[in-house]
């Protein structure tokens, strides 16, 4: 796996268990309710945003490496095809 790909998901990981721990109070806990409850979902959404990001990006460069998977396939056939 890519470097970029395995921070990315660190960091999310981090941003879901911080969003978690300060809703809940074990961070923060000298805030008032909805305040906590607001910085914890804005962490928790922004991990959840991050996990999904970094999904997409792993799914379209698996898509991208069996394009070009088929096209070197296509290139041999083609090639294949004009030297008979």
């Amino acid at each position: 796996m890519n470097a970029v790909i395995i921070i990315n998901i660190f960091t999310s990981v981090v941003a879901i268990v911080m969003g978690i721990l300060i809703v809940t109070g074990i961070i923060l806990n000298n805030l008032d309710l909805s305040s906590r409850a607001i910085f914890g979902l804005i962490f928790f959404g922004y991990g959840v945003y991050r996990l999904l990001n970094v999904q997409t990006k792993v799914k379209m460069t698996r898509l991208e490496k069996k394009i070009e998977r088929v096209k070197k396939e296509q290139d041999k056939v083609i090639h294949n095809t004009k030297d008979n």
